[in-house]
Formats: structure tokens, sequence, C-alpha cells
């Protein structure tokens, strides 16, 4: 004769096996059939008997993920922002700007020579403009970095902060927007 056998570590009716009746009953496995299935709960084998426990609710993703996706939000805002200032230049134009400030701050050079010539403007002209857009341009980048960096380490205190339970983690790092 052969009786089922269940396995303690699952609670599930169907993780059994049978045995001979005569046969002792394998470590991790009891011959009491687990309780059916109940809403909210996991069965589980305490103390020589199968009981429910209640499942706890998902309070949401882990404090490291949010606090990942939230730099990723704000990494993105921060390249959108500096995106607006550089929208009406074209790209092969932005990789010419280093040398262009370059050039201007020590007085001229072939480059903006030759785009000074270009536009009929004199060189003189055209270094005063590069310098001065170079110079708001580092101002917006500044701002811009200086926040991002700001909004991050906001997020990285929050991680940190011992006195916050993992729901306010999540709360103060939801609040944190660019």
């Amino acid at each position: 004769m052969k009786i089922k056998v269940y396995a303690t570590s699952s609670g599930d009716r169907n993780a059994c096996m049978l045995i001979d009746a005569d046969s002792p009953i394998p470590p991790g496995f009891t011959d009491q059939e687990p309780l059916p299935p109940k809403a909210g709960n996991r069965v589980v084998f305490v103390d020589g008997g199968w009981v429910y426990e209640p499942i706890p609710p998902v309070t949401g993703p882990s404090v490291s993920d949010l606090a990942a996706d939230r730099r990723a939000v704000i990494d993105a805002a921060s390249v959108a922002e500096l995106d607006q200032v550089r929208r009406d230049y074209p790209d092969y134009e932005q990789l010419s700007w280093e040398r262009q400030e370059r050039e201007a701050r020590e007085g001229g050079g072939p480059l903006i020579q030759a785009i000074a010539d270009a536009r009929g403007v004199a060189i003189e002209e055209l270094i005063s403009r590069i310098i001065a857009k170079a110079d708001a341009y580092q101002q917006a980048a500044a701002a811009v970095i200086g926040r991002r960096q700001a909004l991050r380490d906001q997020i990285v205190a929050i991680e940190h902060e011992d006195s916050l339970d993992n729901d306010a983690k999540r709360e103060a790092i939801n609040s944190i927007n660019w």
C-alpha cells in the first residue's frame, strides 16, 4: 500500500510523492495534506502542521531601484535642458565650439578667421561674439550640471538616511523632480 506525502517547503498540494506505507516519511515531507489555498495567504508548515501566513502587501519598487530610476529621469531632463540651448546649432558646428573658443581667447586662428571671412565680419567682432556665447553656454551648462548633481546628492542622502523606513524613502525620492 502507498501513501501520499507532501513537501513541507512548498505548501503546494501538488508537491507530493507516493511512498510505501511502511516506509519512514522522508525529511522535508509530511503525511498531512496542505490546507486549501486562501486569498491573501500562503500555506506554510510550522511546528508540525500547516497554517495560513498572510502575504505581505507589495509596497512598490525597492528603494535602490526607485533611486536608479529617478537618477535616470534627472539625467535625461538635464540633457534635454542643454539640448534646448544647443538646438539652433548643427552637430558639426557644435563640434567646433571648443576650438572656436580657444582661438577666440588667443586672439584669432585659422578656423575663426575662415568663419569671419565667410560671414563677411571683422575678426574682432567674431571673437567678441564667440567669447560671449562661450561664456553664456558655460554658465547655462554649469547651472544644469550643478542642479543635476544636487538632485542626485539628495537621492543618495535619502537612500542612506537610517531614520527613514523604506516607504518614507520612496516617498522622499519620488518628490525629487527636475
